[in-house]
């Protein structure tokens, strides 16, 4: 093992590499830490660049890809380099939800049992109210976002919680 893979044993380091895939978002919110919102510059890491750092990654001995921006799913392309990141590597995707519905959700349906979860803020007074329970919004599988409220949350909640301990290492 190199030593960032043997310092992820350790430990040491967490396993996943966060890349910003773009800093621009379709909101404002107070809280955001890179201050993205509709009117910042657009500077987008592209797709190919995004698999490039993955498969190093996955070399040095990463555990995992973490996907945040702005709001990545700005990007008519990131559901598809989703099903191409998690060939290499399971994938967190930080999203606001906001533009989950129609042809973004349906986007969505091929990454359905692939290694990709969509984390997602809970109830915050800077996001507008969503279809989508606080429980969903946090932690989601694609094909669980087209489901709203619909199933057990208890169920739900369990099941979210052992795949998100399970991809986060």
């Amino acid at each position: 093992m190199g030593a960032v893979a043997d310092a992820i044993a350790d430990g040491g380091m967490g396993g996943r590499l966060w890349l910003y895939s773009n800093y621009h978002c379709n909101l404002s919110c107070s809280y955001c830490l890179t201050e993205s919102s509709p009117g910042v510059r657009r500077r987008v890491l592209d797709a190919a660049a995004i698999l490039a750092r993955a498969r190093e990654a996955r070399e040095l001995g990463f555990t995992g890809v973490g996907i945040t921006g702005g709001e990545p799913f700005l990007l008519a392309w990131m559901p598809a380099l989703l099903a191409e990141l998690a060939e290499i590597l399971p994938v967190i995707v930080l999203s606001n939800a906001t533009l989950f519905t129609g042809r973004r959700l349906a986007a969505l349906e091929p990454l359905a049992g692939l290694p990709v979860r969509i984390q997602t803020p809970g109830a915050h007074p800077d996001l507008p109210r969503q279809r989508l329970s606080a429980e969903e919004r946090r932690d989601a599988r694609p094909e669980e976002l087209r489901q709203g409220d619909r199933g057990d949350p208890r169920a739900r909640r369990a099941r979210n919680r052992r795949a998100y301990r399970h991809h986060a290492g």
